[in-house]
């Protein structure tokens, strides 16, 4: 099966949602099952952290992450508190004025939060 960002399939009365996933490699799936509210994250979590690339690599999507864990867990205050760190620092290497604002705004936000 082939799929650009979601998919779902229904088999033996449950449903698989598949989620395209940038891990250590830009082809990952997460599959949910709703079901049995089961995640299966692949390699794209090992032991208790995300698998952010190996040492040949350099660190791999941590503001998507950090996201991704802020909509997952809106309030939480410690996930806000990391993505306003994470944010707040994009948002400072940026040369857009546009971008630049965008991710104060989101950083912003998270601060609020957390």
């Amino acid at each position: 099966m082939t799929y650009t960002d979601a998919v779902t399939v229904r088999r033996g009365g449950l449903t698989f949602d598949l989620v395209h996933a940038k891990g250590e490699t830009d082809d990952g799936t997460i599959c949910y099952v709703r079901e049995h509210k089961l995640l299966l994250p692949g390699d794209l979590f090992l032991w208790v952290t995300p698998n952010c690339g190996n040492p040949q690599k350099a660190q791999r999507y941590p503001r998507g992450w950090v996201h991704l864990a802020a909509l997952a867990a809106p309030d939480d205050a410690g996930v806000h508190r990391v993505r306003a760190e994470v944010f707040s620092a994009r948002a400072a290497g940026e040369l857009s004025l546009m971008a630049k604002g965008i991710f104060a705004w989101a950083a912003a936000e998270s601060r609020k939060r957390s």
